[in-house]
């Protein structure tokens, strides 16, 4: 439930073992700057930045570059750059030159699971599975109380034998707009 904002870029290449934010409830403002090279050194294992953003949890005006994250061990797993999961709102985020590799389950370039609101987001990255998954280049899938608006994915989303594909979105039960 704390606020946090950036004062500089933060470089991750020779960070290892990062343990993700687990039911974030505060504010992460970035103020425009940079997290580079998240997993670089040791390929995060699980969950991006944040495992989940919870309800009255905001990210917000943040860059992601350079970085390499790798999830999803069971069909009931999500992965994202950003969060496994978002219940809160994401809005003003850049990411390129990121992967995100998913080995089961949902994945997506910036969220797995979105069932709050994201705007203002672009995205340019890989999101790829060898396996039967659900993968997105912004998000694997927008649940019903999910929104998405003002996004744009110009992000390569890779899958073999996939169940579901999409630039944006791989399964959307929810809303997205312009």
């Amino acid at each position: 439930s704390k606020n946090f904002a950036l004062k500089d870029d933060i470089d991750m290449f020779d960070v290892s073992e990062y343990d993700s934010i687990d039911g974030f409830t505060g504010n992460f403002d970035g103020r425009g700057n940079r997290i580079i090279g998240l997993g670089s050194k040791d390929n995060i294992q699980g969950y991006g930045i944040f495992k989940t953003i919870g309800k009255n949890g905001s990210v917000q005006d943040v860059k992601i570059y350079s970085s390499r994250i790798s999830g999803g061990d069971d069909i009931n797993d999500s992965t994202g750059l950003l969060a496994d999961s978002n219940n809160g709102t994401i809005k003003d985020i850049t990411t390129f030159g990121n992967r995100v590799e998913v080995k089961d389950g949902t994945g997506g370039g910036l969220v797995g699971t979105n069932s709050g609101t994201i705007s203002n987001v672009t995205t340019s990255d890989i999101v790829t599975s060898a396996n039967g998954t659900t993968l997105g280049g912004i998000v694997g899938t927008n649940n019903k109380l999910g929104t998405l608006e003002h996004v744009t994915s110009n992000s390569a989303v890779v899958g073999q034998n996939a169940n579901a594909l999409g630039g944006v979105v791989g399964e959307n039960k929810g809303e997205i707009q312009h």
